[in-house]
Formats: structure tokens, sequence, C-alpha cells
């Protein structure tokens, strides 16, 4: 009996002493579990970063390709754009160059001046059509004036050798612009031919009008006369009948 109980207290003092020592271990145990799981979801989280990383720099190659492309496109939609724009500008150009032929050509040929009546020409050019016209119309008065101021001028040198002396050159060249401005200053003008075209340049619509104005050639000789008569260095001796009468006969050597 004795015996017994003597083991009874080994074995309890043994599992008293024990206790301890598997407490400890357990926690330990699941300190490390813990552990282990927290490294596990570390591990997961930077895999998903990384994985989300990988996304976005996917993502982003992607959209950088996109944009490449599409600004190679649009390059190329310009350049083509462009290239079509020069062949249609070197088209209009090419085209404005080919005028119509007119239905009344106001052409110098076909309107001369005469001894009878005398005619200028003008060419106007501008975007408004009302100013080619009055362009046109300046450009033919004054081209009317430069022709009797030459005729006369060269009929005067005609009748008087000295017009052709040095010490005279000063009186043509005052007569010259006397005529022009008397001339110039003269109203009454006919239209005998006009015409206006619409052409491009440079993309810009223009209008250019022909104009072909006559006038008495007595009428304009008549100013020029007068216009001469007021200045003693210019003055002409013979009366104007007489200097119309010279300036038809000698029209054509003028």
């Amino acid at each position: 009996m004795k015996k017994i109980m003597l083991f009874a207290t080994v074995v309890a003092m043994s599992l008293a002493m024990a206790m301890p020592v598997n407490a400890q271990s357990r926690k330990d145990k699941k300190a490390a579990k813990k552990a282990q799981w927290e490294m596990e979801q570390q591990q997961q989280r930077e895999e998903a970063e990384l994985r989300h990383q990988l996304r976005m720099d996917s993502i982003a190659n992607a959209k950088k390709v996109a944009e490449e492309k599409a600004a190679k496109e649009e390059a190329e939609r310009r350049a083509k754009e462009a290239e079509e724009k020069a062949k249609q500008k070197k088209a209009e150009e090419e085209a404005a160059l080919q005028e119509v032929e007119h239905e009344e050509p106001c052409s110098e040929m076909d309107y001369p001046s005469t001894e009878v009546l005398m005619r200028g020409h003008g060419i106007g050019v501008d975007r408004n059509q009302q100013f080619s016209i009055e362009k046109a119309k300046g450009y033919a008065i004054n081209d009317l004036a430069q022709q009797i101021s030459s005729k006369v001028e060269s009929l005067l040198r005609l009748q008087n050798q000295s017009w052709d002396q040095n010490e005279n050159n000063n009186y043509a060249g005052m007569a010259k612009q006397e005529i022009e401005i008397a001339v110039q200053q003269t109203t009454g003008y006919n239209i005998a031919c006009r015409k206006t075209m619409t052409y491009s340049q440079n993309n810009v619509r223009l209008m250019k009008t022909y104009m072909i104005i006559e006038v008495s050639a007595e009428k304009v000789l008549k100013a020029a006369y007068d216009a001469l008569q007021k200045n003693n260095q210019t003055k002409i001796e013979e009366s104007f009948e007489d200097f119309h009468k010279d300036f038809k006969e000698h029209f054509q050597e003028l």
C-alpha cells in the first residue's frame, strides 16, 4: 500500500512539473503560426501590388503605343492633306493663267485710235468688281493722255525743228506734262468695250476688267491746244483749226 501511494505521489509531481513546459510550447506554436500567417498575408499583398503594377505598366505601354500610332496616322493624314492642297493650288494657278477667250476682246488691235476717234486701253484688277472697273478706266484715260501728248509733241517737232535743240528740251517736257493733265481732266468719254473676268490667285478671288474708252480726237486735241496756249513757252503760233488739220494730215506719221 505504501508503495502505491509513493508511486502516485511521484506521478503527480511529474505531471505538475511537465504542465508549464507544455503550455509554453503551445504558445510558441501559436505565435509561430500567427507569424507564418502574417508573413503569408504580406507576401500575398506584395504579389497583388506587383500584379497591379504590371497591369498598370501594360496599360500605360498600350496607351503609349496607341498614342504613337495615332500621332503617326495624324502626321500622315496632314502630309497627305497638305499634298492635296498643294496639288489643288497648283491646278488653280494653272487654270488662272488660262484665261477664257473674250466674247468682245478689248484689245488695242481691235479698237485702234484714229485721226477722228482716239481710244485708250486699260486693265484693272481688284477683289471688288466696281473698283476693278474704276482702275481700268483710270488706266485707259492715262493711256489716252500719253497717246495725245506723244503725238502732239511729235507734231510740234515736225513743224518746228527748234524743238530738237537742246535748249528747248525743257519746253517739250513741260508741254507733254500740261497736255496729259488737260486730257485726263477732259470728260465725256465713251466705253467702247468692257469685259470683267473672275480668277483666283493664291486662293484669293480677283476681278479683272478690260476696258477701251474712246473720245473725239478733236475734243482732246482742243484740250491739249488750250493747255499749251496758256504758257508763252509752249504756245503754238497757228490757230486750232490749222493745228487740228495738221494733226489729221500727219496722224499716221506721228
